[in-house]
């Protein structure tokens, strides 16, 4: 009936395969979606082996925090510098390890 009420207006009936690509599409653009939120909430974490440093940055690798403990005072400034620039590369290393598992689940619902 919904055929008969096409080609009477002269349009050509639905192809069926239409809403199974929009459902794709919807499917797709929810996962992108997710992934989105996914990376906006990514952060990586490190603490130094020491335990004197820990430091947080985003996706990014951005500083997000840098905490320090008291045992802090007891080093020489050289030695805090490094331990804060190798903690904080620990850091963006993990947060890149989290990115990359987010684009991997990503590529893998696109590919659904």
């Amino acid at each position: 009936m919904r055929d008969r009420a096409f080609r009477a207006s002269g349009d050509r009936p639905p192809d069926p395969g239409v809403g199974d690509a929009l459902d794709r599409a919807r499917r797709r653009a929810a996962a992108l979606e997710e992934a989105i939120d996914a990376l906006r909430a990514v952060r990586g974490r490190a603490r130094s082996a020491d335990g004197v440093a820990e430091i947080v940055v985003d996706g990014r690798g951005r500083l997000v925090s840098v905490t320090l403990a008291d045992a802090v005072t007891r080093l020489p400034a050289a030695r805090i510098a490094s331990l804060v620039l190798e903690t904080a590369q620990a850091a963006a290393r993990s947060a890149t390890a989290h990115r990359h598992a987010v684009l991997d689940d990503l590529v893998a619902d696109l590919g659904r």
